[in-house]
């Protein structure tokens, strides 16, 4: 099947005025140093159509998902789409998030209907590309965040070169992930990234910026050309960052991180086997992940956010959870080539070492997690985690039970596995 691909980006940038909420409490907006960009691509073999849509906030709400798909049936009939926040914490937060007075509201409203202009434009973009699917190994940008201390606990972002420091928890995940486009024997039509790394820089000032995954997508279009559409799509980054704990003179230089994945990227898509005629697939399930007992201290707490803060998340996650024991969570998957590639949504910021759990029992060459892919319900660690505590599994950061992220990873590796057969 003769593959085709479309690309197109849309300014989603706030105005002065509004708050960001990737931080520990709301801050008001007062300078926009860049504009921030929804990017698509859109993938077509003439039988099945799907969207790989990605967007320099923080969040990716369940609602702005619904909302795009409504609008978008005719041209994507079978809703088949991927909306991944780059998780940037230089971004605005969405008034329906965190309820808050502000003169400049961002809202679902405002996003969405770009997004959906954006989709529409790719789809009438769309032409014949040769694609390839590589990745390479990057260990030099990112580093485990939460790390085991002496006394047996775990601390998330302890003081860099801290004695009391025992290692850290977990490995990172160091697959760079490229679906590189061209037109046939041409030049370079667009690039599907997919990297974990959370962009946290930023986010306790007053600006509005696109942090390291803007910077990457820069530098890819100097060296490719400006008109190569880019769509970066976070990976299992819950418990990975850019400063090294072990190592004090490691910096976050967000221009360092986005130039050195940039020049990878490019050598991945400039060296790699491309091919014409490539199958694509789509496929949804969702799983059942039960709430936590908000009052069960399940491991030592360790808390970044204000008492008024916890005590307002505490009465929206009871107004969320009332009249049920679990949240049904979608997980969608967009695959390319048979069995070479799969991208998959989680909702979440996932550990990384459950992304690469689904990644080893996956029956893919590659494959691909989309963290705050479609939704975005927290923090996702995986159970020995929860027992050893630190930020990202204290209440309200996270809001599930222990064990949701085993059955997340297992209904993840179901769908793959039946996608692969499909």
């Amino acid at each position: 099947m003769t593959l085709r691909a479309g690309f197109a980006q849309v300014d989603i940038t706030p105005s002065v005025g509004g708050y960001k909420l990737s931080w520990s409490h709301p801050i008001v907006i007062d300078r926009i140093v860049e504009p921030i960009f929804a990017h698509v691509a859109v993938l077509d073999d003439g039988r099945r159509r799907a969207a790989l849509v990605s967007h320099d906030l923080c969040w990716t709400p369940r609602r702005l998902t619904e909302h795009v798909r409504q609008r978008t049936a005719d041209c994507l009939p079978g809703g088949d789409l991927i909306l991944g926040a780059t998780h940037n914490h230089a971004a605005p937060g969405f008034t329906d998030d965190r309820p808050i007075q502000t003169t400049v509201p961002y809202t679902v409203e405002f996003v969405g209907p770009r997004l959906v202009s954006a989709i529409r434009e790719a789809c009438g973009a769309l032409a014949p590309v040769e694609a390839c699917v590589a990745s390479g190994v990057e260990g030099r940008v990112s580093f485990i965040r939460r790390c085991l201390m002496k006394d047996g606990s775990v601390k998330s972002q302890p003081r860099p070169g801290d004695p009391n420091i025992r290692c850290v928890e977990s490995p990172i995940d160091p697959e760079l992930g490229v679906i590189a486009l061209r037109s046939p024997g041409g030049a370079m039509r667009g690039l599907v990234v997919n990297f974990a790394l959370h962009p946290t820089q930023f986010g306790g000032d007053q600006t509005v910026q696109r942090g390291w995954p803007g910077r990457m997508v820069d530098r890819v279009r100097q060296r490719l050309g400006q008109s190569c559409g880019v769509v970066f799509l976070n990976g299992a980054f819950g418990d990975v960052h850019a400063q090294n704990r072990l190592d004090p003179t490691v910096d976050e230089d967000v221009d360092r991180i986005g130039r050195t994945l940039a020049d990878r990227v490019v050598d991945l898509a400039e060296h790699g086997e491309y091919r014409h005629a490539m199958h694509v697939g789509a496929s949804k399930a969702c799983v059942a992940l039960p709430f936590r007992d908000p009052d069960k201290v399940y491991g030592p707490h360790q808390m970044f956010l204000a008492p008024d803060v916890v005590a307002a998340a505490r009465q929206r996650f009871d107004a969320w959870r009332a009249g049920r024991d679990a949240y049904e969570l979608e997980l969608q998957a967009v695959t390319l080539g048979g069995e070479q590639a799969a991208f998959i949504s989680v909702g979440c910021e996932l550990f990384t070492r459950l992304g690469i759990e689904i990644k080893q029992d996956s029956p893919f060459d590659y494959s691909f997690i989309v963290g705050n892919g479609n939704d975005s319900i927290g923090y996702m660690p995986f159970p020995d985690a929860v027992a050893r505590g630190g930020y990202e599994c204290t209440f309200p950061a996270s809001r599930f039970a222990p064990e949701a992220g085993r059955r997340l990873v297992d209904a993840a590796v179901c769908l793959l596995c039946d996608a692969a057969d499909a």
